[in-house]
């Protein structure tokens, strides 16, 4: 591991996990389900689903803030952002929009291992 921060960080109330590795500078593999809303063609065929979150990878600030974005044309959304202090990952939020479908959680996590 490369530092006090680097480790595997997962969620205690919700399922995130990610990796923080470089002394705590990088973040990589967060992933973590976020309830979705679709909207159909008409109001009967509207639904409730479940998305998969998956950021590959996102710099760690100076301050332990982080914040990412991914999407292009024809592709998931996806914005994330979350403050790293020590083992622990706090105001966790990941926002995504796949067609037409939309959610978003917030969580917190910690290390749960060296």
């Amino acid at each position: 591991m490369d530092g006090l921060d680097s480790g595997t960080i997962q969620g205690s109330r919700t399922k995130v996990t990610l990796r923080v590795s470089g002394s705590g500078r990088l973040l990589t593999r967060l992933k973590t389900s976020v309830g979705g809303f679709c909207v159909g063609g008409s109001p009967s065929s509207n639904y409730v689903t479940v998305l998969i979150a998956y950021v590959p990878r996102a710099a760690i600030r100076a301050d332990g803030s982080s914040r990412e974005g991914t999407g292009r044309r024809g592709t998931p959304e996806i914005v994330y952002r979350g403050r790293l202090n020590g083992s622990r990952v706090a105001g966790g939020y990941v926002e995504m929009n796949v067609g037409t479908c939309a959610g978003n959680a917030h969580w917190s996590a910690r290390r749960i291992g060296a």
